[in-house]
């Protein structure tokens, strides 16, 4: 079929092709610029196979029509679709509005349950100290104390005192020589005096100390109160009255404390005090006058290290600064067991170990104990026990249970009723877990939703940009020289 004649012609002589408007060889049967087929109609099923640009020109040609050269300006500005982000945004809103608001829905609700249990931490109830005597098995937490039998049973328990002023806080106790318990109620800076048989009998000391403190009985019954956030240590007479205070500013001169969190009395009588912070042990006589203290520091020793690659990649991103915190005599061996943890006066430790030293201050050895399962045990407040064992408690564990210093075994108690005390608050602090777990899973979807939203806008955004260009070059062409080059 002989080409076209009419149209227009850029010189005498040139036919142009009914499509692209690209000059025609003479006798031609097909366009070399866009493949069509001269004197029929354009197939858009068929002419990509010949020239995949075609299908592109045909869509421009809907928009731009080559019929109007004088009109399209206006065919371009009315029919070529906003592809600017903020209308991208706008459609994808619209599209997918229900997906958005689960999105944000899962991200407030992680955030919120998330949140709630970080606050419901610091309230869990933790088991504080245990002591197993001949007349049964005293524990206490940190909101109650209580006393079961031999046997397992539950023999009594007190939660409040006074006008139901609660326990709570570090409740660490001492037994008294008149056969009452003296339990240190943090949270209210005051020790409380509870009679053998669970009755509140008396305060001591309240508001004269800082929110955390510890205390042991001296000799001749007087009473010795390490307060560690006030940087001082108390001695009270049988009567409940101060006799003495030392120290109360921190500092590390020789008769200033930096965080005292442990005290007790040796054979020799000089009052030991755990001066954590200046990594030192102040010895005391009766008639308070320091001596010369003994070095806490570790700094020849090897610290025990807990495996597994958090722990490692922790170790390596926070320098460890282990300091003592808890003091105990060990009668039978004449030793000193002092416990060491992480995290100066932070309670419970997460990591802590117990190093022995001698009656003159040397180091005997690290102990490292490990607890069911083999997990390593972080020993929190150390007692004396029957059998010359020390009974010993993991707060963050929730194991209360008996060392043996001579064989260096670590056994869980087996008494029915504190176990099950022990199995409730961890069910508690399991629940509140949970409930962080499931707050962080929620935060996580949440956030992979909006960041999936986001990748979709983009793709659609940058997709949508080279055919724009393409628009705007085809009128640009229309406006100029002629008509756009599809080889």
């Amino acid at each position: 079929m002989p080409p076209e004649k009419g149209g227009s012609k850029h010189s005498k002589g040139d036919t142009l092709c009914p499509m692209c408007r690209k000059p025609l060889k003479p006798n031609s049967f097909f366009c070399t610029g866009c493949g069509h087929r001269i004197g029929e109609p354009p197939k858009a099923d068929a002419q990509p196979a010949i020239n995949p640009e075609l299908l592109k020109y045909q869509r421009r040609s809907q928009i731009v029509s080559p019929d109007e050269p004088g009109n399209h300006k206006k065919k371009n500005g009315a029919n070529q679709p906003d592809n600017s982000l903020a209308s991208i945004i706008k459609e994808f809103r619209a599209k997918y509005f229900i997906f958005i608001i689960v999105a944000v829905i899962f991200i407030v609700s992680g955030v919120g349950l998330f949140a709630w249990a970080r606050t419901q931490f610091p309230k869990l109830e933790r088991p504080v100290q245990m002591d197993e005597t001949k007349d049964g098995v005293y524990i206490s937490s940190t909101k109650m104390i209580a006393k079961y039998t031999s046997e397992g049973d539950l023999e009594w328990s007190l939660s409040h005192v006074a006008k139901d002023r609660p326990l709570s806080g570090r409740l660490e106790y001492s037994f008294g020589p008149d056969g009452n318990l003296y339990v240190a109620n943090t949270d209210h800076s005051s020790i409380e005096v509870i009679s053998s048989d669970g009755k509140w009998l008396r305060s001591i000391g309240k508001s004269d100390f800082s929110t955390q403190f510890t205390m042991t009985f001296l000799k001749d019954g007087r009473l010795a109160v390490a307060d560690t956030l006030g940087h001082a240590v108390f001695v009270y007479n049988t009567d409940g009255e101060i006799e003495a205070r030392l120290g109360g500013s921190p500092g590390n001169g020789p008769e200033q404390f930096n965080f005292p969190t442990g005290i007790a009395q040796l054979p020799n009588g000089l009052i030991h005090v755990v001066d954590s912070g200046n990594q030192r042990m102040q010895r005391i006589d009766l008639q308070f006058i320091f001596r010369d203290p003994w070095d806490l520091s570790l700094r020849n020793v090897s610290v025990p290290k807990r495996g597994g690659m958090l722990k490692s990649a922790e170790n390596a991103i926070f320098e460890k600064n282990f300091s003592a915190q808890r003091i105990l005599f060990d009668p039978v061996r004449d030793h000193v067991h002092t416990g060491y943890g992480a995290g100066g006066a932070q309670f419970p430790s997460s990591e802590s170990f117990i190093v022995r030293y001698d009656k003159d201050g040397a180091i005997v050895e690290t102990v490292e104990l490990a607890g069911p399962e083999g997990k390593p045990l972080n020993p929190q407040r150390l007692r004396p026990a029957l059998e010359d064992k020390i009974a010993l408690v993991d707060s963050d564990a929730y194991i209360v249970g008996l060392w043996d210093p001579a064989a260096n075994m670590f056994e869980t108690l087996f008494s029915t009723g504190v176990s099950l005390e022990l199995q409730r608050m961890k069910d508690a602090s399991g629940k509140v877990r949970s409930i962080r777990g499931v707050g962080l899973f929620l935060f996580i979807l949440g956030i992979m939703g909006i960041l999936a939203g986001a990748g979709i806008v983009a793709k659609e955004y940058l997709a949508a940009q080279p055919e724009k260009n393409i628009l705007n070059s085809t009128s640009e062409q229309k406006t100029g020289n002629g008509p756009p080059n599809l080889l």
